[in-house]
């Protein structure tokens, strides 16, 4: 199961042989795949694993390469996946990549090729190394082994969170040591939520509330490290997913009521690097041209999909939008040929021709906090709070009235129903959060629509998958766990998920 973790292990251990000349070089490989990184000649020097979280510029480098890779399992597409895997986005040539048609039917096997088991376990891998390495060392600045060590406890659960809610029960390795991943068996999820918990209460206490510059020591416009705020954004995420409304409250609440930082803004502005909706972000690697990853795979040219551009916006969502929403004017576009219509995803809007940065991949913003606190609310039977923070996000995509839409995008009003409620709260998250990665998720959480004791992907994803020219199957809300994982620990041989 941990065959790729194993070979980072032997890859550290290679650092004793190297010289100092080769040490920026082992970390760019490290991040990019370890077989390489054992081939560099050996050297006399004496440079190891440990004293890389020795010194401050080495120690900030190595958590660096795992923070630009928090967006980056399959490919940087974990949006896309996830899309794929709901009700999103469609496939334009479903002959070009198997591997994705498999997701967009939900037809995905213990052999597929494109399962993101051993993308979080290599990151995962990382941030103990992180850990370990952190918590032993005595000669960092005490201000830069803090940070490092919250952002380290943070990365750590946010990629738990992605791989418990894709795959459920999963291995708690914790530890950089073979012998003990090598045999890990599945966790049951609520153990691995209260892990993630754990690590994110510990990453509260130890991250900075400012935005820091690369060195740490300084703060800076950029949000693209992991503050406090950045733990109280994924924090309050996983309360209200594993079904702990009040934490989910309180910890959205913090970030919202924190206007000196964070405000709704400008639909057109949302997406600009460090606007002040933005709670962490991360600079893309793309350059030239400077694009971000939803523009390379989501904005169409003017000729529609092809097979470089081959994913459209589901007709569906494109038409969930009410009368006189700034979001489907401002967040998509559209593209027709022939008699084809394509709609596709706009959110960010750069171009190849770039020479500069102007968007970063947004992973936490404001609007999500509303929208979490709004949903907890509604489980904690609070209506009327869960209705002003709906309408907040409902107000800030708000267009100017108009003879043809003299009401727009009006505000909800008491009284409502549960069920009535329930839709409310799973419309305005499906037309604010689209392509975002966040869809997948909503529709295994939230309860269904028609029959309150099934999740709404039973109600949703049925219809959905057979217009993919899928079938559904109620156990395929989890993923299968690659065959060569569960073969290589003797404690995972008959742990698969049910239905594959």
């Amino acid at each position: 199961m941990f065959n790729n973790i194993l070979t980072k292990k032997q890859a550290l251990q290679e650092l004793n042989r190297l010289s100092i000349k080769y040490l920026l070089l082992v970390i760019l490989i490290i991040m990019s795949g370890c077989r390489k990184l054992v081939e560099v000649p050996p050297s006399q020097n004496n440079i190891n694993s440990e004293n890389i979280f020795n010194v401050d510029g080495t120690a900030i480098g190595m958590v660096n390469n795992i923070i630009r890779g928090a967006n980056e399992f399959n490919n940087g597409a974990s949006f896309l996946y996830l899309g794929l895997l709901s009700d999103e986005v469609n496939i334009y040539n479903q002959s070009l990549n198997v591997s994705m048609l498999a997701y967009y039917q939900n037809a995905l096997r213990e052999t597929s090729s494109e399962l993101p088991w051993s993308d979080f376990y290599l990151a995962i891998y990382k941030t103990n190394s992180a850990v370990e390495g952190l918590n032993k060392t005595s000669s960092l600045t005490p201000a830069v082994k803090k940070q490092l060590l919250g952002e380290a406890k943070f990365l750590r659960a946010y990629f738990y969170y992605y791989a418990v809610n894709l795959f459920g029960d999963v291995p708690l390795a914790l530890t950089t040591d073979p012998e003990v991943n090598r045999q890990l068996p599945r966790a049951p999820i609520q153990d691995v939520y209260n892990q993630i918990v754990a690590d994110l209460i510990d990453a509260q206490t130890l991250l900075s509330k400012n935005f820091l510059g690369k060195n740490l020591m300084i703060t800076t416009s950029d949000r693209v490290r992991p503050t406090y705020w950045a733990a109280t954004a994924l924090l309050s995420r996983v309360y209200l997913q594993k079904g702990d409304f009040s934490g989910a409250v309180q910890q959205s609440t913090q970030i919202i009521e924190n206007t000196n930082l964070f405000s709704l803004i400008n639909l057109n502005d949302v997406f600009l690097k460090n606007s002040s909706e933005t709670i962490w972000s991360i600079e893309p690697r793309q350059g030239p041209p400077f694009n971000v990853n939803q523009s390379l795979y989501f904005v169409l040219n003017a000729g529609g999909p092809d097979n470089s551009k081959n994913y459209y916006l589901n007709n569906d969502l494109y038409n969930a939008f009410e009368a006189g929403d700034g979001r489907k004017v401002n967040w998509t576009g559209s593209v027709s040929v022939g008699t084809k219509f394509y709609p596709y995803a706009y959110k960010y809007k750069s171009t190849p021709s770039q020479t500069t940065f102007t968007e970063y991949d947004v992973l936490f913003r404001l609007g999500e906090q509303y929208l979490i606190r709004a949903e907890a609310k509604a489980r904690l039977l609070d209506v009327e709070g869960a209705i002003l923070d709906l309408n907040k996000i409902r107000t800030r995509a708000r267009l100017a009235a108009t003879p043809a839409v003299p009401n727009p995008l009006p505000n909800l009003q008491l009284p409502l129903s549960r069920t009535q409620l329930n839709a409310a709260i799973e419309q305005e998250r499906k037309v604010e959060l689209f392509t975002e990665g966040f869809r997948w998720f909503d529709l295994k959480r939230m309860p269904g629509l028609i029959d309150a004791s099934k999740v709404r992907a039973d109600e949703v994803m049925p219809d959905v998958t057979t217009a993919k020219g899928g079938t559904w199957n109620p156990n395929w809300k989890l993923l299968p766990i690659p065959r060569e994982q569960r073969f290589g620990d003797p404690n995972m041989t008959n742990a698969q998920n049910p239905g594959y």
